[in-house]
């Protein structure tokens, strides 16, 4: 499921791949899995955020791959029906346990047994889901910004609804997807020089694809509005998994104490939608049991810390690993 290619992109690689990297493809328990592979050290799987659409990509990790393969064999793939991955095989299927089990498939299909692990966003929820289900093959994890890992903070739904104030409400314009892409990567930025163009039309190409049209198809809605607003039983189903998923995840932190693996919470401190205080809150949360919890904030970074200030982060993780492995 390849979906076709929109005519008015030529301008965009048949991968989408951005940023001079060079994406690959894999076959995963028949779901073709696109994802970045470079460098040839310890492997570091970086997951993505967003949720179920193809505006979101491992090309959120382009500014950070090329530096960090100086070090590692980076290993970023989009996840399952996010940016060129297929989609689930059903419509069923859209559930976080997919996504978890495809995952799992993937890094088998590579051949990775152990790696250092990172997460944003939605890809931290992912990456916890990970690290409590098979500890010993997570060397060491880094979670960077997730609401859905992290405790809310008061005023949650608030913040998510200014994301939308100001949201491009023309769906005939012809740069309706760029213009609406942009708007949400702006608006979680503290600075918006990385919203590239390169990086907006890729997006955009994504999601016209007739994959990234199906999704939408199957959720109900268009996935440029807010999608904790939609009320269908394919949304009801996702919402109640990824519930289920992290309440379970979370029971195994605090409970079973089942993430024991040296941790970096990288936060940026001026989220509009998960601020500082919620990463503090997360952090409380590993260390009653994790001995070699870190938490980072960096100023002036917003939702996407990694891509506002990528040296940082790249100092950050590659200091961190290299702490602990010895």
């Amino acid at each position: 499921m390849t979906g076709r290619r929109p005519s008015e992109y030529d301008d965009v690689n048949d991968d989408a791949s951005i940023g001079g990297l060079t994406a690959e493809f894999a076959d995963v328990d028949g779901v073709r899995t696109r994802y970045y592979a470079e460098g040839s050290g310890d492997p570091l799987v970086l997951l993505h955020g967003g949720t179920w659409s193809g505006f979101a990509s491992a090309n959120t990790w382009a500014r950070n791959v090329e530096r960090l393969a100086e070090r590692f064999r980076v290993i970023a793939p989009d996840r399952l029906g996010n940016g060129m991955t297929d989609n689930p095989a059903s419509a069923e299927a859209f559930v976080f346990d997919s996504e978890v089990t495809h995952m799992e498939s993937f890094l088998e299909t590579l051949g990775v047994e152990s790696y250092h692990l990172c997460g944003q966003s939605r890809g931290g929820g992912l990456a916890a889901r990970l690290a409590v289900r098979s500890p010993e093959s997570v060397d060491t994890l880094t979670i960077v910004n997730s609401a859905t890992l992290a405790p809310e903070a008061a005023g949650y739904e608030r913040r998510r609804e200014r994301l939308h104030a100001g949201k491009p409400d023309d769906p005939d314009s012809a740069t309706y997807l760029e213009d609406t892409f942009r708007h949400f990567e702006e608006t979680l930025s503290y600075s918006a020089g990385h919203v590239t163009d390169e990086y907006v039309r890729a997006g955009a190409y994504m999601r016209r694809r007739s994959k990234a049209m199906e999704t939408a198809a199957v959720l109900g809605s268009d996935p440029t509005e807010p999608y904790w607003q939609r009320e269908t039983p394919e949304t009801d189903r996702w919402h109640r998994s990824l519930r289920e998923s992290m309440w379970e995840t979370n029971r195994r932190i605090v409970v079973d104490g089942a993430l024991t693996m040296p941790t970096l919470l990288y936060w940026g401190s001026d989220d509009p939608t998960m601020p500082l205080r919620s990463g503090t809150a997360l952090y409380d949360m590993i260390a009653q049991h994790a001995p070699d919890v870190r938490l980072y904030a960096a100023n002036n970074a917003g939702h996407h810390p990694y891509r506002e200030h990528p040296t940082d982060f790249e100092d950050a993780v590659r200091t961190f690993v290299g702490t602990f492995d010895q």
